[in-house]
């Protein structure tokens, strides 16, 4: 496995949200755990809560969150109880991610070690919540059907 210069990862994504754009952190859990991916800079530089994904594939949780931030820019706002389709019909619905789990855990780690210089705690965050193949969605934490591969970070 090849050495990760993280302080450079963490200096390239300051860049970017100082630069007034966002970036997109895409993460692969371990054997115990799921892969997610979430943006940085939506909130400091377009007013809009921060977009995290739980569940899909690093690299496939990085292009929905991308893509979604990318329409945050240009001027879409996500809200929660909203609905969003993507091309290819992976259906998502909008949550608002707990105080608790965005001031808690390893969720958003990284995130907040680009913001520290900032001084500010992490800020509101939406999870994009998705479907199973039955159109079937989590609809409360600790649900046993999806804890391990899609848990959710919203209070019902």
């Amino acid at each position: 496995m090849p050495d990760v210069d993280v302080e450079g990862m963490i200096e390239d994504c300051r860049s970017e949200v100082e630069a007034g754009g966002f970036t997109v952190l895409a993460l692969a859990g371990d054997d115990s755990g799921c892969d997610w991916a979430y943006s940085v800079g939506l909130d400091r530089n377009f007013g809009h809560p921060e977009l995290m994904i739980v569940g899909l594939d690093a690299p496939l949780a990085g292009v929905v969150v991308e893509l979604l931030a990318t329409k945050v820019a240009e001027g879409t706002s996500l809200g929660a109880g909203g609905r969003v389709v993507m091309d290819g019909g992976l259906e998502l619905r909008v949550a608002e991610v707990d105080p608790l789990f965005r001031a808690q855990g390893d969720w958003f780690v990284l995130g907040r070690e680009i913001l520290s210089r900032y001084g500010t705690r992490w800020p509101r965050s939406l999870q994009l919540v998705w479907s199973d193949p039955m159109h079937g969605f989590p609809e409360r934490p600790g649900d046993p059907r999806w804890l391990v591969r899609q848990p959710v970070l919203f209070s019902v």
